[in-house]
């Protein structure tokens, strides 16, 4: 694979195929055979254009940490732009489409955009697809300032008007696993966390489906607490 048309600001060292064995043996997942090769090439890209293809460091961490199987069962990440798009490729060793989808919506079925062949889109130089003007009319305008894929915490800063109601909204959208006996406590002494470690993405579309009732969160940045 030609890989001289990426500027990149950071090109990782050749992986072995005993480190792409082993994450693929503890992970329980099929890594695309073209993802393989690149990851025997560089074992991790960083562009200047802000795009990052994962290397064996990383691969395990992601699908734990975005939940990949959950979200989008069969699938693994392969990437990010650096904002709330990662990206996605079948487990299948044939397999050479990308899939740009948000992390805080992390739908294979339902991708916000495609890269047809993954070999190709390496060889253009790893362009950021998700720059086109057709593409930002389509998901809108984003905070470039904030790492949507980085921890944060969910933290209830004031107590819900509807008291115990809206605590069981708060339970059902954040998928909380505390029970509302404490959650109801945790609202009398606040500021209360109430999820840890979730992409800011991922919190971020979980407030939006709140509503109003999204005020009485804060978000932090878990390195912050």
């Amino acid at each position: 694979m030609d890989l001289s048309k990426i500027d990149s600001c950071c090109k990782n060292e050749p992986a072995k195929l005993s480190e792409i064995e082993k994450v693929e043996a503890e992970a329980k997942i099929i890594l695309p055979e073209i993802y393989k090769e690149l990851l025997l090439q560089a074992n991790g890209i960083y562009t200047n254009e802000t795009i990052v293809i994962y290397g064996t460091n990383e691969i395990l961490e992601r699908y734990q940490t975005l939940q990949v199987e959950k979200y989008s069962s069969g699938y693994i990440c392969i990437g990010d732009n650096s904002r709330p798009d990662v990206f996605l490729m079948k487990q299948d060793r044939n397999a050479y489409e990308v899939l740009i989808t948000d992390c805080g919506y992390m739908n294979a079925q339902d991708p916000n955009g495609k890269i047809l062949n993954f070999k190709n889109w390496v060889e253009e130089g790893c362009l950021d697809e998700t720059e086109s003007k057709e593409y930002m009319d389509m998901i809108g305008n984003r905070d470039s300032s904030v790492s949507y894929i980085e921890p944060y915490n969910v933290i209830l800063v004031s107590t819900p008007k509807n008291g115990s109601r809206d605590l069981l909204v708060l339970k059902k959208v954040f998928d909380l696993e505390i029970s509302i006996g404490d959650l109801l406590r945790g609202s009398k002494q606040l500021p209360f966390t109430i999820i840890r470690n979730i992409t800011y993405a991922k919190a971020l579309n979980r407030i939006e489906k709140l509503g109003e009732l999204g005020e009485v969160i804060k978000l932090v940045p878990s390195s912050d607490e």
